[in-house]
């Protein structure tokens, strides 16, 4: 019987929920979705498995188990030519360094998946002393700890009104448009956009190592311009996003095109302290990117806290 649940299955939740089972505690990860990875999930295509979320790892620091995964052929650190869009203007940047997994981010996820019991398509509605009910009202489960790795808002959902916890953050949609031309376009493989009125980033996809697909690209667009988008077919969002990016470069033939619209990603990546992630009479632990300042590196300390007081409070039950 699983002593812990955890809920959402990307990084932080299934990074806790391996650490976890090391230790010999026994877990359970639900997941909403059919798949596993939450911002580095995948999409297969004809003309190629792209990264419809995160692009690529990025880290300041990298943690000590990154070597080892490196030795393993696991991840990849590579360079990438980079520019600036502000202004009208183009700004050539320094190479930047990120870290990959072949042939998609989201086979780190598998990585940390592997042997754990996981519950997909599986929606928690509701949290209250352990117990666990599902959005049908069916009973999941009776655990001596919860985990809320779910991004923000869907975690500030799921507290009960006991809880001594405050999430306060402002999520807004955040799409990205899936792109294939015939022929890759003539700029760096990253271009970042300031002050630009629809876009945040672009990143040629097909550049990065062990990647099935060519001349393909993620545009990530601005929060206000997804909010004006909403409700548009794909063709309607496309045709102003291509005259934008035609303004900035040559364009090829567009062979194929897709988006991904994602409800809750350009929120604030806060970092809260250790103390206001932990409500000890609920025995509740946050953890994700977005409460531990953001990025692959904030969902790994975050599930470092999380483990370490979810294996306290089961000592002190011993």
């Amino acid at each position: 019987m699983s002593q812990v649940a955890l809920i959402g299955a990307g990084v932080a939740g299934l990074l806790c929920a391996r650490d976890l089972n090391r230790l010999g505690i026994a877990c359970t990860v639900f997941e909403k979705s059919r798949g596993l990875g939450g911002r580095l999930a995948r999409r297969q295509h004809a003309w190629g498995e792209l990264d419809i979320g995160a692009p690529f790892l990025t880290v300041q620091t990298p943690p000590p188990e990154w070597g080892q995964l490196e030795e393993q052929g696991l991840l990849v650190a590579r360079r990438f030519s980079a520019c600036r869009w502000q202004d009208g203007a183009v700004q050539t940047l320094p190479d930047q360094q990120h870290y990959l997994v072949a042939p998609s981010n989201n086979g780190l996820c598998h990585y940390l998946a592997e042997g754990l019991d996981i519950r997909r398509a599986c929606r928690v509605a509701s949290v209250e002393g352990g117990k666990l009910i599902d959005e049908h009202q069916q009973f999941l489960g009776d655990f001596a700890g919860v985990v809320l790795a779910a991004p923000a808002p869907q975690s500030q959902a799921l507290l009960p009104a006991a809880s001594s916890l405050n999430i306060d953050c402002h999520w807004q949609p955040g799409w990205t448009l899936l792109l294939q031309f015939d022929a890759p376009l003539d700029l760096p493989d990253i271009v970042e956009f300031v002050g630009h009125p629809l876009f945040q980033r672009l990143v040629h996809l097909s550049s990065l190592p062990g990647r099935d697909h060519r001349a393909c690209y993620s545009l990530q667009l601005l929060p206000a311009a997804c909010e004006a988008l909403q409700g548009k077919v794909l063709e309607a969002t496309l045709l102003p996003c291509l005259e934008a990016l035609g303004q900035l470069v040559h364009l090829p033939v567009l062979l194929h095109c897709d988006r991904q619209r994602w409800q809750l990603v350009s929120g604030q990546r806060m970092q809260m302290p250790d103390a206001a992630r932990i409500d000890e009479k609920q025995r509740i632990v946050l953890a994700g990117d977005w409460c531990s300042g953001g990025g692959v590196e904030g969902a790994w300390h975050s599930a470092g806290l999380a483990v370490a007081q979810l294996s306290q409070w089961q000592s002190a039950c011993h």
